[in-house]
């Protein structure tokens, strides 16, 4: 067998070659590694300029406590941060490489002697020695580095973004630059495992930053809630000393994966819902309730407030307006969510009850089974319509035969089955059903009336476009009233045809038609008359007989 000697993990000496890779070379990126620097160096003053002197450059100068070791310095993974620093921040010493293939001079000073560095384009790869120079300074940092005139545009609005966490003063061409609280605007804030965690009343936004990092900021998934009444919980965190989160190198734009940030979403979690303890109040579905008592935080019950129930619609974007919640009575009912077509066959049985049949209908709203006081309510389990005709019971294939030729039928009903193993037979008129071998235009749905129903063409074309229209986002189908418009039209055409026979359907789709498209273009004073026979359509323009007057 092969014996294989130790082996030991190395940096090779071709990475340090693409060292001008590591970092996208943004001047975000530049000025968020160097001020990061500057505050770990305890500066309280960063002094950012412009210079168009010979060429375009940007200076930042710092009053920290400045850099021993050059060497150091361009040591990528190398760092001469004190035991602190280190312990708190776990700085990988690849921050200055942010410059990397950008010309660059360095002067700085501990109080004592001061050196300076010049780095060429090309020097950042240790191809080539770079001398260092002794000079003149006070304690702190200078960095001088090539810019362009883009750069010089821009630099405003980079310095205010790299400044505006970051707790060190920054000036740009002597104007201060404004700082932030990064929890500005919470409910709630918790301070815990070295974190401020702040709970804002917002929805989680994946274009926020959500943790702030000593003035570098990261976007990162954070738990957030809802609650049924879209109340929205989302937060922020202000890293204080929280040295076991650690940035994923050399871009530190995110968190490494590790137990520390994956506990992140518990201590959120747990934030949350005691921000929604403070608010003594919620709608919290029952899941989220019982895992606030999993995490210690007793919770009151979801407030008994249920919105009013409406029939819903085929199109989300025309269903009803929900009112105000309100408060269940001892006699609520509550109304799954149906379908469509049976949502509007419940609304007219409704309307043809007369005096309403049930003292409080509300919508449903299963995130709350669990809650006592919503588990004592009755719930609609099965809504069941029934059509009977020629003496029997209809079943699918009838009902489609019988829409087919616009036949009226004998009877209907609705059948409402309760939780309770109650029921309740319902009056009606009108039966809806998508064919489901058709597209679903309203030519194609199944629909039947009574002999005896009263409903107008408006209104059974309204029952009709409610239960079928669904708008459709394809832009060759045209715009939502566009859409909207024809398929009214094609419902009230299909309703005369339903409730008028023969020639009296014709006759009242054309009277629409012409009402709707051509009316209009009669003179007033005028009477249209018009002959077509099937080839051939003349038209002559009568004056309006005068109307005798009786003395």
């Amino acid at each position: 067998m092969t014996q294989h000697e130790p082996v030991r993990a190395r940096v090779a000496a071709a990475a340090i070659g693409k060292v001008t890779r590591m970092f996208s070379g943004s001047l975000d990126d530049i000025l968020t590694e160097l001020f990061q620097n500057a505050r770990r160096a305890g500066a309280t003053l960063i002094a950012v300029s412009t210079s168009t002197e010979p060429t375009p450059k940007i200076i930042i100068a710092d009053d920290g406590k400045g850099i021993a070791s050059p060497q150091a310095l361009l040591s990528l993974g190398e760092s001469d941060w004190d035991a602190a620093a280190t312990l708190r921040e776990d700085p990988a010493g690849m921050g200055f490489f942010s410059l990397a293939g950008r010309a660059t001079t360095i002067t700085s000073s501990t109080g004592g002697d001061a050196f300076r560095l010049a780095i060429p384009e090309d020097g950042w790869t240790g191809a080539h020695e770079l001398y260092v120079d002794s000079a003149t300074h006070e304690r702190g940092t200078t960095i001088v580095f090539a810019a362009n005139d883009d750069w010089l545009r821009q630099i405003g609005g980079a310095v205010e973004r790299a400044a505006r966490y970051l707790p060190v003063d920054v000036t740009l061409n002597g104007v201060r630059q404004s700082r932030n609280d990064f929890l500005d605007g919470a409910t709630y804030i918790k301070q815990v495992a070295g974190l401020a965690i702040g709970v804002f009343s917002r929805p989680f936004s994946t274009y926020d930053d959500h943790i702030n990092f000593h003035g570098l900021t990261l976007r990162q998934r954070l738990f957030s809630l809802v609650e049924t009444d879209y109340h929205h919980w989302s937060a922020r965190i202000d890293i204080i000393d929280a040295p076991e989160l650690q940035l994923v190198l050399p871009a530190r734009k995110e968190l490494v994966e590790n137990a520390h940030s994956l506990a992140l979403d518990t201590l959120v979690k747990t934030a949350i819902f005691e921000a929604i303890r403070e608010r003594g109040r919620h709608c919290l579905p029952k899941k989220d309730w019982d895992e606030a008592a999993t995490l210690g935080i007793d919770l009151p019950e979801a407030d008994a407030l249920l919105t009013q129930w409406q029939p819903g619609t085929a199109d989300e974007y025309f269903g009803a307006a929900r009112e105000n919640p309100v408060e269940p009575g001892i006699d609520a009912l509550l109304v799954p969510s149906l379908d469509p077509f049976t949502a509007q066959m419940l609304h007219r049985a409704l309307a043809l009850a007369g005096p309403p049949p049930f003292a409080q209908l509300l919508d449903a709203r299963p995130a709350y089974q669990g809650y006592r006081w919503y588990d004592a309510l009755e719930v609609i389990s099965d809504c069941r319509p029934e059509l009977a005709h020629d003496g029997s019971v209809l079943v699918l294939d009838q009902t489609k035969r019988l829409s087919d030729v616009n036949t009226r039928i004998d009877e209907a009903s609705l059948d409402l089955i309760f939780s309770s193993g109650r029921h309740r037979r319902l009056s009606l008129d009108l039966y809806l059903e998508a064919d489901p071998d058709e597209y679903g235009t309203a030519d194609e749905m199944i629909m039947l009336v009574t002999r005896e129903s009263h409903l107008s063409p408006s209104e059974l074309a309204a029952y009709i476009t409610c239960a079928g229209f669904c708008f459709c986002d394809d832009s060759d189908a045209g715009s939502y009233n566009d859409q909207r418009d024809h398929y009214e039209q094609a419902a009230l055409h299909r309703a005369f045809e339903c409730l008028k026979a023969g020639d009296e359907s014709d006759l009242a789709k054309i009277k629409h038609d012409f009402g709707r498209h051509i009316a209009w273009l009669v003179p007033k004073g005028r009477v249209l008359s018009l002959e077509y026979d099937g080839t051939s359509c003349s038209a002559t323009f009568l004056p309006r007989e005068r109307e005798t007057v009786v003395s």
